[in-house]
């Protein structure tokens, strides 16, 4: 039940506290209940010392529970105590070296004290340990993307991910992050567009939206940024991205008239080829 609690954290779901609840009623002699109530206050930050309080009880309770430690280690990493956190991924590793949340937690602190390439050889461990699998080829990736001497590399072992997982999402968004950083949006729109015609997520319309507009596809990237908001209304990225648009295209519009209006005036011939009156529109700033 530890476990499933973790998972019901990362979704975000209504129902961690209710298992939190029933889970404490049966025992508190048990550490998933610790556990379970942990994940449910690391959910808010104001509570975070009270997670790492039940995370405690229940490494008391059974020291050989990894949850506990992987608990622990990542709410003191939220509060930016990375030392500490480090110290329970690396007892968690020991404790569970098949888990690939445990290497993972390893690495996101490493990477936080800006120790790169311990990150690198941790990652790469991690992919020896567990075999040549999505998570940890992407989670090596995500390492290599950080420095501009591995870039190729990372975009190699998210390519091996997705050639094993060809909809494993984490490997997408991050190849595709990496496009859009290379500005090469055309191969970000082509691997965005193969993804939605498997699976539709507010992030992959969101995202093919920035690259359309950085492309100067302006009405399609509003179309992406209308959907992104009908799947998740909260996303602050595909909202601020339309308004960026409307502005843009706003502008454009209103450029145009005031042309055909001294063109009406002056008594000028109108020239409708607008090639030469295109703009680039990858210059700005779409992902600040």
């Amino acid at each position: 039940m530890d476990v499933y609690a973790y998972l019901l954290a990362k979704e975000n779901s209504k129902d961690l506290q209710n298992l939190a609840n029933e889970l404490m009623s049966v025992t508190d002699k048990r550490p998933e209940p610790w556990i379970a109530m942990g994940y449910y206050c690391s959910k808010t930050p104001a509570k975070a010392t009270r997670a790492v309080y039940f995370a405690q009880r229940a490494f008391q309770l059974d020291p050989r529970n990894v949850q506990c430690l992987l608990l622990k280690g990542n709410v003191l990493k939220d509060m930016n105590k990375i030392p500490e956190a480090l110290l329970h991924f690396r007892e968690a590793v020991r404790t569970a070296p098949h888990r690939f949340e445990t290497h993972q937690g390893v690495v996101e602190c490493y990477v936080k004290q800006g120790r790169v390439r311990e990150a690198m050889s941790t990652a790469s461990n991690a992919c020896k340990v567990l075999g040549q699998t999505p998570r940890p080829l992407t989670l090596l990736g995500s390492v290599l993307a950080k420095d501009s001497l591995s870039v190729e590399k990372a975009k190699t072992m998210l390519e091996k991910a997705l050639a094993i997982e060809s909809t494993y999402l984490d490997a997408v968004y991050l190849l595709a992050d990496i496009h859009q950083e290379e500005k090469s949006y055309t191969k970000a729109i082509d691997l965005l567009r193969q993804q939605l015609q498997n699976q539709s997520t507010a992030r992959l319309h969101q995202i093919l939206a920035d690259c359309l507009a950085a492309n100067n596809e302006l009405q399609e990237a509003l179309d992406q940024y209308s959907i992104a908001l009908t799947l998740d209304p909260t996303n602050k990225k595909a909202l601020e991205g339309m308004q960026k648009v409307e502005k843009a295209t706003d502008g454009l519009e209103a450029g145009h008239e005031d042309e055909m209006e001294i063109a009406e005036e002056s008594g000028e011939d109108l020239d409708y080829d607008a090639s030469d009156a295109e703009v680039s529109w990858a210059d700005n700033e779409w992902f600040s």
